[in-house]
């Protein structure tokens, strides 16, 4: 069962007919006010791709009529799920400019309803960005930036951001706007944008927004250019520390030989799960461990820029890609894994982990395995006990993944502990990728059982002997860094790295050198 909806938007902008067409259908303006980072092959039967955080949503044009009519629709799901996306743009020479929205599909999940309130509340906040982008600061580019965090309720979000902007209790539009926030300087404005869940404020030179949806994406832009920040919405975390160590391993596991079957790599673990692994180049090993909701594929662009200096074994975790799983999970199990791999890579290896695949790398690097350094990316440690994700994280997985409700549990992960808009999260239900991001749902549970309650696990870190750098991007948000620098403070021998322009999706070209240099 399912429902066909449309949603339906229009504004009208000072601006010419080939300015808006030049802001809806080339990547490079769409960056400045929309989402992610977005390609548009400009032409009826070509693809745009926009790309957040470990997704890529592709959807393909229909009707492209420059500067009149533009329409791209995602593929259809098995069950009949896809959208549409439709700008009719009509104005006079000489006169202003009207753009009509629509986007309309067919919603086939269970939480249809709440799919399509979230459209309803989503979409107006980005046509109004575009009408800000048009009237005040079209033609130009963003670089787009995505953060995460913290996470508060509603009412006390509202609370901060408000006192934060000098704001009052109600607010409306024309309200003056004076402060000074962390890492984006002075401003001084206007309120240009209210709805219950929405706020925008308008400077000479952003745009500046927030949000108490489940969301946290924010979008850095450049001189002169529109920026967009919302924060996410859930319970706060439980407090103090989580408790958990992993027992030193007296003694490794005997070296595992690897297979190739049908030109995979193989290695069993010490349970009698295989794992699979990719191995490219020549030169000192190197294991790259993936992070939550992806597999091996995720650092394939990395294993090809390290490949020209190291061994490297781009293995997939347990539960994922090519590998198996043998119930039940433990967090030593997947260490097992690491030191399996291990074994084809000569006896040792550096080990380099992203995200929560960089907390499970120090899991292993502290339970004795033979690594000999150890590079992490953001692994999310969050040090204000207010701001972390739900405490009961594990359990909500599970029982999801019991029900058969393997795309509410990806939903659960993107809206309530990645934070990405609930208008993404629709779009992303009907994407091509969500299948395979179902097949892996079951593995949200084995990610949040690593970070169990995001505290900085400090007892585990100063056990760790190896050399260890741990790597944040200056675009995230500052909680990665913070927790970046004081995970490198308890470390014997860690040092810490800021890549400036980066975000917590981190562009293989730019770790790759550091890497290089670190693991040489």
């Amino acid at each position: 069962m399912g429902n066909e909806f449309e949603v339906r938007g229009e504004i009208e902008v000072d601006a010419t007919p080939d300015e808006v067409w030049e802001a809806i259908a080339s990547g490079p303006q769409l960056d400045a006010w929309f989402m992610g980072r977005t390609e548009v092959n400009g032409r009826e039967g070509g693809a745009a791709r926009m790309t957040l955080p470990g997704w890529t949503s592709e959807t393909t044009v229909t009707v492209w009529d420059p500067p009149n009519h533009l329409v791209t629709e995602t593929p259809k799901g098995e069950d009949g799920g896809f959208m549409a996306f439709e700008y009719v743009v009509e104005g006079p020479e000489g006169g202003s400019t009207v753009v009509r929205f629509v986007r309309s599909g067919f919603l086939a999940g269970d939480d249809r309803e709440a799919e399509y309130d979230a459209l309803k509340q989503g979409d107006p906040a980005y046509w109004f960005k575009l009408g800000e982008y048009l009237t005040y600061f079209r033609g130009r580019r963003a670089t787009p930036v995505t953060a995460y965090g913290p996470q508060v309720e509603p009412d006390r979000a509202w609370s901060v951001i408000k006192g934060g902007l000098g704001l009052p209790g109600e607010v409306a539009e024309g309200d003056a706007v004076r402060s000074d926030l962390d890492g984006i300087g002075p401003i001084e404005g206007v309120v240009a944008y209210v709805s219950p869940e929405f706020l925008g404020v308008r400077t000479s030179d952003a745009i500046h927004g927030s949000s108490t949806a489940s969301v946290t994406p924010w979008w850095s832009a450049t001189t002169s250019s529109p920026m967009w920040i919302r924060m996410r919405r859930s319970g706060p975390g439980s407090p103090g520390s989580s408790g958990r160590s992993l027992e030193p391993r007296q003694t490794r596991s005997a070296r595992k030989e690897a297979v190739m079957t049908d030109g995979i790599n193989t290695v069993t673990s010490s349970d009698g799960t295989t794992i699979a692994f990719d191995r490219l180049g020549d030169g000192p090993p190197v294991i790259l461990v993936c992070g939550g909701s992806t597999d091996r594929m995720a650092n394939a662009g990395l294993a090809g820029q390290l490949s020209s200096d190291f061994t490297v074994l781009n293995y997939d975790r347990r539960g994922r890609g090519d590998s198996g799983d043998t119930p039940p999970y433990a967090i030593e199990r997947e260490v097992e894994d690491i030191d399996a791999v291990i074994g084809p890579a000569g006896g040792s290896a550096a080990l380099y982990g992203t995200s929560s695949g960089a907390a499970l790398a120090l899991d292993a690097a502290a339970a004795g395995l033979a690594v000999t350094k150890l590079a992490m990316w953001e692994p999310p440690y969050i040090l204000d006990e207010n701001a972390r994700p739900p405490a009961d994280q594990v359990e909500q997985y599970e029982r999801m993944i019991a029900e058969g409700r393997r795309g509410d549990a990806v939903e659960y992960f993107m809206g309530k502990v990645v934070g990405l808009p609930p208008e993404f999260i629709a779009g992303a239900r009907q994407a091509p990728f969500w299948a395979a991001t179902e097949a892996i749902a079951h593995t949200l549970a084995y990610d949040a059982r690593i970070m169990g309650d995001y505290s900085l696990p400090t007892e585990l870190a100063s056990s760790v002997t190896a050399p260890t750098l741990v790597i944040a991007g200056g675009a995230s948000p500052p909680f990665l860094r913070e927790s970046a620098e004081a995970l490198a403070d308890v470390l014997p021998k860690g040092e810490t790295r800021t890549l400036e322009g980066q975000d917590h999706n981190v562009a293989p070209e730019a770790i790759a050198p550091v890497l290089k240099e670190f693991f040489a």
